[in-house]
């Protein structure tokens, strides 16, 4: 591997890492930043500029987030135009409060000449409408997480409070945000994350006894169900969601207590926590495709406590680089399945346990 591409994969796996450990620190929506590359493989940043905004709420919630503090956030398509928007939750004196902001399409689509002219200047439109509604939060929102919850409503938010043992469902109908119960759990919520395929939802709480649990929920014709509640040495601290085993059914990936575990979906009910090596304590996860494997696998990279990022890949893996011949092999391969009647294959199943192997690491 290159010195250059080496150094923009440590920064891109840094920076996704780290983000997520001082994600309370970074709130998007105060600032607006916008990047650009060259053929270097540089990426340039401009200086940030403040988002406009024009809240609407009570008198009384106005004047509560006026020096609230930022607990939370999620994005998602929450009001079904095709743009992604921006949930906050803040702390206030009487409890906590929700402010929604819809997702600029301009931003993403520019809608006229001006703003097409504008962007050439790099004078790019904010990413939100000025407009942000400002609605009571029923708990303080300590977890925000973005899903398809109820099926009802296309994207919605999982709310909570750590310590309680309600989760909240947070969605938008007629453009006003509605916040409803979801579900009672057996214990103190240490954690919440929104998912896909099998892990609709997953609470990690803690029991009357003290111990951590990891509860998984599952979307069906009558609602949630919980289809595992498996016991964990310390709460879970982190869970991300990807297709780990290739077998085409959403896996999850766990973070507890400075150790990582995957949770197969493939057979939920039966699967058993698998411990991913680590060498020393780990504080952040991300799955992702960071460095090139000619089998195109989920890879995970591991913030530790020491700084350094580690990049682990399923075995078997190999970087050499595709020839011309098989790139176009394997595209006309894609545009033979896309022309098909069928879109997608079978799910296989993978026998055994997912074996990991160290294939990059950095300094910190």
């Amino acid at each position: 591997m290159s010195p250059l591409i080496r150094a923009q994969a440590r920064k891109r796996i840094s920076h996704i890492l780290k983000t997520s450990v001082v994600q309370g620190l970074l709130w998007l929506t105060a600032i607006s930043v916008v990047c650009r590359a060259d053929n270097s493989g540089r990426i340039y940043l401009t200086g940030g500029q403040a988002v406009p905004a024009q809240y609407s709420g009570s008198d009384a919630l106005l004047k509560a987030i006026a020096g609230a503090s930022q607990l939370s956030f999620a994005s998602a398509d929450l009001d079904s135009d095709g743009v992604a928007d921006f949930l906050q939750g803040f702390q206030t004196d009487s409890g906590g409060a929700l402010i929604f902001r819809r997702g600029n399409l301009d931003a993403v689509a520019p809608q006229s000449q001006a703003s097409f002219d504008a962007i050439g200047r790099s004078q790019f439109p904010a990413p939100f409408l000025a407009a942000a509604q400002v609605v009571a939060s029923p708990v303080r929102p300590d977890f925000l997480s973005a899903g398809n919850l109820t099926g009802l409503n296309g994207s919605e938010v999982a709310l909570a409070a750590s310590g309680d043992n309600t989760v909240y469902v947070v969605s938008v109908d007629g453009g006003q945000v509605q916040i409803n119960p979801l579900l009672t759990v057996p214990g103190s919520i240490v954690s919440v994350a929104a998912g896909s395929g099998p892990f609709t939802l997953v609470v990690g709480v803690r029991d009357d006894s003290g111990s951590s649990r990891l509860l998984v929920y599952s979307r069906g014709q009558d609602g949630l169900a919980l289809v595992r509640n498996a016991g964990l040495t310390a709460d879970p601290a982190q869970v991300a969601f990807g297709d780990v085993d290739g077998d085409g059914v959403t896996d999850a990936v766990i973070l507890t207590g400075g150790n990582v575990f995957a949770l197969r979906g493939g057979d939920l009910a039966n699967a058993v926590l698998e411990g991913v090596p680590t060498a020393n304590l780990v504080t952040a996860i991300a799955l992702g495709s960071f460095l090139h494997d000619r089998s195109p696998q989920l890879q995970i990279a591991l913030l530790q406590a020491d700084g350094s990022v580690h990049i682990l890949a399923q075995s078997g893996y190999d970087p050499t680089p595709l020839s011309q011949k098989e790139v176009m092999e394997r595209r006309q391969a894609r545009l033979r399945r896309l022309r098909s009647k069928v879109h997608q294959a079978a799910p296989r199943t993978v026998p055994g346990p997912v074996t990991w192997q160290e294939i990059e690491s950095y300094p910190n």
